[in-house]
C-alpha cells in the first residue's frame, strides 16, 4: 500500500502513548485491547459501548463514549489512537473537532457508518485496516474515506468485521512499528 505518512512519531528519548478505543463488541480489556496495553503500553478507557446500550439510545450511547475518550486524549495526550470499528469512529470523530492532531489506526472504523462525514483533518495522519468481506462496516467507506484524504493510506487484510488475525498476523505491529515508529 502507498504510506503518504511521516513517519517521525518516534524520538530517540521520547517514548510514544498509545490509546486504544474499543468496538461495540469488544472491552477495554477485550484481545485487541489487552494486546495494545501489553505490546504498546496503551492507555485504554472503558467505554459504556455496546450493541445493547447503542439501541436503547444511539445519541446518548455515542456522546457518553465520545466525552469518555474526549477526557482520555485531553489527560493522557496520545500521539497515536488505534480506533476499533465504533471506537474508530469515536476516533474519527475526536480527529473531525480537533481534539486529536495526531496519527491514528482506524480497524474497520465505523464512523461513517453512524453519520460521520468522511474527511480526515490534514495534522491527522490515519492508517485503515480493513477486510474487503466485512459484513458488519462497510468496506466501501473505508475506501471512501481514504480516496478523497491524502493523509490516510487503507490496508486490506483479513479476518472479518472483527479481524480476527491482526494480533496474530503481524499486521499490526508491522503499521505500529513500521510506519508510525520508524
Amino acid at each position: 500500500p502507498r504510506n503518504p505518512l511521516n513517519t517521525t512519531l518516534y524520538k530517540e528519548n521520547k517514548m510514544t502513548k498509545v490509546m486504544y478505543l474499543h468496538g461495540l463488541e469488544g472491552n477495554a480489556n477485550g484481545t485487541k485491547g489487552l494486546y495494545c496495553q501489553i505490546q504498546y503500553n496503551a492507555i485504554a478507557p472503558q467505554m459504556p459501548a455496546t450493541l445493547e446500550s447503542l439501541m436503547k439510545s444511539r445519541k446518548d450511547c455515542i456522546k457518553r463514549c465520545y466525552e469518555i475518550a474526549k477526557k482520555s486524549v485531553e489527560d493522557h495526550k496520545p500521539d497515536l489512537i488505534i480506533g476499533s470499528s465504533f471506537g474508530g469512529g469515536i476516533t474519527m470523530a475526536l480527529m473531525q473537532n480537533n481534539v486529536h492532531k495526531g496519527k491514528a489506526i482506524l480497524l474497520a472504523p465505523a464512523g461513517v457508518k453512524y453519520g460521520l462525514p468522511t474527511h480526515i483533518p490534514q495534522e491527522n495522519q490515519v492508517v485503515i485496516i480493513h477486510d474487503k468481506t466485512d459484513e458488519i462496516v462497510p468496506y466501501q467507506d473505508s475506501v471512501l474515506i481514504e480516496s478523497i484524504n491524502d493523509n490516510c493510506a487503507l490496508i486490506n487484510t483479513d479476518g472479518g468485521h472483527r479481524l480476527t488475525n491482526l494480533t496474530k498476523n503481524g499486521l499490526l505491529d508491522y503499521v505500529v512499528k513500521t510506519i508510525f515508529l520508524a
